[in-house]
């Protein structure tokens, strides 16, 4: 199995944000759409080729691995800094892999940032479903969208705290598949940004161009170093099975795609799942398949899974 590295740019607002078991399943629906029923089911079939995704992240960055923490400075003022430090959720990818042979806090803190907020939030009418109509009170509900694909204004621009950086359209998705997938990547990934991924895709949410997909040999590589080996994961996956493990949990909420709930008449509601947030850190080897392909996440379609396997890249905790 190779890492891929895709990268795209945003054309549109993002409605759902780019969650690896999301992407997955979306472009599960694009391989149905373009080889039929009989090919996504062959290729779920193949559970040691399936692909792992990772998060989408700003091009560039990396999520912060979660290390031990470093010993506590007695001053004081030093409180502040390792304050600011842990709002810095993301590290420079070259910073990353300059010092991912020997990572620790202090090495890090120069290569990471935070990331500005570029989220919208609109209000909305709710519709009673008895009547038809719009509630006579109350019946907003509030919904959030990334506008990071178009960068403010200079008119609307605010002078960005040190250690900030613009999100921008530009995003990396990274891939562990087959030697021989960069191809079907690039197709699928394609497709999906003609059609348009998540929430109101077909408001003209979600929409991306320009897929370039390239082998990533730097982060495929096991650094030296003679500190103990670490896996960070970039996706949001399955805590099963993980050794030593640090992470951050999170709740997904997963939705079945609109071809089952509305087609076949169902809950388009899958069951909540706890998963490792991206910068998870754990002990194992970098070559190795981790996390899973879970099952029975439907109350109503025990045929749907959810890939919650993990994309990792090596480095070595410093001694």
């Amino acid at each position: 199995m190779a890492l891929f590295r895709v990268s795209l740019r945003l054309t549109a607002p993002l409605g759902t944000e780019l969650v690896s078991g999301t992407l997955f399943g979306q472009l599960c629906w694009m391989l149905r759409e373009r080889s039929g029923e009989a090919a996504l089911v062959a290729w779920l079939g193949e559970a040691e080729r399936l692909w792992a995704l990772s998060d989408g992240f700003p091009a560039g960055l990396l999520p912060r691995p979660m290390i031990a923490p470093g010993p506590l400075d007695p001053d004081p003022k030093m409180a502040d800094q390792r304050k600011d430090e842990k709002k810095r959720g993301h590290i420079r990818r070259d910073g990353f892999l300059a010092v991912r042979g020997a990572l620790s806090a202090a090495a890090m803190a120069p290569h990471l940032v935070r990331v500005a907020d570029r989220v919208a939030r609109f209000a909305h009418n709710s519709i009673d479903r008895r009547t038809g109509s719009t509630p006579e009170t109350a019946g907003l509900h509030f919904v959030d969208e990334d506008w990071s694909f178009a960068p403010p204004s200079d008119a609307r621009a605010q002078p960005l705290s040190e250690g900030t950086v613009e999100p921008g359209g530009e995003r990396d998705i990274y891939v562990r598949a087959p030697d021989d997938a960069a191809a079907d990547i690039a197709a699928l990934f394609t497709d999906l940004g003609e059609n348009g991924f998540g929430r109101d895709a077909s408001l003209g949410r979600g929409r991306w161009s320009d897929v370039s997909v390239v082998r990533d040999a730097a982060m495929e590589a096991t650094p030296d170093g003679a500190g103990p080996l670490r896996l960070v994961s970039l996706s949001r996956g399955s805590a099963e099975t993980l050794n030593a493990l640090r992470c951050k949990l999170v709740a997904h909420y997963g939705k079945a795609g609109p071809q089952v709930a509305v087609g076949a008449g169902v809950s388009p509601f899958k069951k909540p799942l706890l998963l490792t947030a991206p910068g998870a850190t754990f002990a194992g080897d970098p070559q190795a398949r981790h996390g899973a392909i879970l099952t029975h996440v439907h109350p109503d379609r025990p045929e749907i899974v959810h890939n919650a396997l993990h994309v990792v890249i090596a480095c070595r905790e410093a001694a």
